[in-house]
């Protein structure tokens, strides 16, 4: 898929792991990073404040525009409403995410990102 060899390799070593078919397939903004060549950890590898920020900033906006867009479009001051309200549930959703990603993480055993960039490189030929 071309992504950057620092994601191809920690992308390896996930798939080495008993990891839950749900937690296999990675989110669309991360696959979309990666094939630009920004070199962002798996979430399942990723440090609690990188969870909480990413899935703060884009489940924090999602719900905020849902609230925004359903149910309270008539009564707020847009720029100032909306801005208050996406950090509000960026924060809480951020923090739900990161905490359910660190669990995840703990339940799995799984190496951080640092060591799994440190892991050595196996490949087929033992000459290399």
């Amino acid at each position: 898929m071309s992504y950057p060899a620092s994601i191809e390799k920690a992308l390896a070593y996930l798939q080495t792991k008993d990891i839950p078919k749900g937690y296999r397939k990675h989110p669309w903004f991360y696959r979309w990073l990666w094939k630009k060549g920004i070199e962002i950890p798996p979430p399942l590898l990723s440090g609690f404040f990188t969870n909480m920020l990413i899935f703060g900033l884009i489940c924090g906006f999602v719900t905020a525009l849902a609230i925004f867009l359903l149910i309270e479009r008539n009564t707020w001051s847009f720029p100032a409403d909306f801005l208050l309200r996406w950090a509000t549930l960026g924060i809480a959703t951020g923090l739900g995410g990161a905490f359910g990603i660190r669990r995840t993480q703990k339940e799995l055993k799984l190496f951080s990102w640092q060591e799994v960039q440190n892991l050595p490189i196996k490949t087929d030929n033992p000459d290399v």
